[in-house]
């Protein structure tokens, strides 16, 4: 039986039924895998990686404020920012997989081919996020821009080199969810 729920909607029996499974509508059936004209299948993590150029641009954007920045502590939760915004991103776990490590070798690629103080700041405030992996290879390229000229932001030698540490203290929620460190 047919029913109606206004124009345009005809109900899950649209195209009929599925030959190889008499049960199953057309249209509930997953569409079968494309090819990309790059020949690699649509649906493969390669070919849903989201484009990594609109993602790097933007960031590199970022260091032009990055100038104007005197205390280091804003470069490095800026940096932070950026790398929490990546993490675990709602893509497909293999497509995950290779996102992350990738963006973060886009990103230190572009900033050092940029050759700006703009993209050293960018560089510079990702050095400071060690342990994560872009850290080494954000330091190397900061390096290889300084030595070629490029003017230094005003936080970056405290930001290498931090005053001398103080205190600290931490704090756990009751459900041990979160951690705060407060320095």
């Amino acid at each position: 039986m047919h029913q109606s729920w206004g124009p345009g909607f005809h109900g899950f029996d649209r195209g009929g039924p599925d030959p190889k499974n008499p049960g199953m509508p057309k249209s509930r059936r997953a569409p079968a895998p494309r090819r990309s004209s790059s020949g690699a299948r649509r649906g493969s993590p390669a070919s849903d990686l989201p484009p990594l150029d609109s993602l790097v641009k933007p960031v590199l954007r970022g260091g032009r404020e990055f100038l104007q920045l005197q205390d280091p502590l804003d470069a490095e939760g800026w940096a932070s920012q950026v790398l929490g915004a990546w993490f675990k991103m709602p893509l497909p776990l293999p497509v995950r997989l290779q996102f992350e490590p990738k963006i973060r070798t886009e990103i230190v690629a572009a900033a050092e081919r940029a050759g700006s103080a703009e993209s050293l700041a960018v560089l510079r405030a990702f050095a400071a996020m060690d342990p994560d992996p872009i850290a080494r290879p954000a330091a190397e390229a900061a390096t290889r821009l300084g030595a070629r000229g490029v003017s230094e932001p005003a936080w970056a030698q405290e930001l290498r080199h931090p005053s001398e540490f103080l205190d600290a203290s931490s704090l756990t929620d009751p459900y041990g969810d979160q951690d705060g460190y407060y320095l």
